[in-house]
């Protein structure tokens, strides 16, 4: 279901995509699902409105970016957003670099948000991990 949201809303231009994504996330209850704390209670999950671990993507429409691709690794399942290899890796750039990493995301899921992602940011480089 994640990966069906996450695919519809970046797949059309942006207005349409935010009225797709709420439609579904209010149809299917997304959001309750993917905010809180992890069992442990240390670590906070919270989902920006793209889906995606990570601070609001609207500013960056249209401007360049580095992005991170791929699985629950990516998304850094039991650990601090701030310790993600993604956030650990924007460090060495002057340009935003943005988390899209999907919990149990596959190849074909990491290549439909890639090619979603080309065509709403400017994206130099492109990382990806995953198990």
């Amino acid at each position: 279901m994640f990966v069906t949201i996450v695919a519809k809303f970046l797949c059309t231009k942006k207005k349409m995509l935010i009225n797709d994504f709420y439609y579904h996330k209010k149809k299917s209850g997304f959001r309750s699902r993917v905010t809180g704390m992890d069992q442990t209670g240390e670590n906070n999950y919270i989902f920006n409105s793209w889906g995606f671990r990570g601070p609001e993507y609207d500013q960056y429409v249209g401007q360049r970016v580095n992005i991170c691709l791929g699985d629950s690794f990516t998304v850094n399942v039991g650990g601090s957003i701030d310790h993600s290899w993604c956030s650990k890796l924007s460090e060495y750039f002057d340009i935003p670099t943005l988390n899209l990493g999907m919990d149990g995301a596959g190849n074909d899921a990491i290549k439909l948000v890639y090619e979603r992602a080309c065509e709403i940011f400017d994206v130099q480089n492109t990382f990806v991990m995953y198990s």
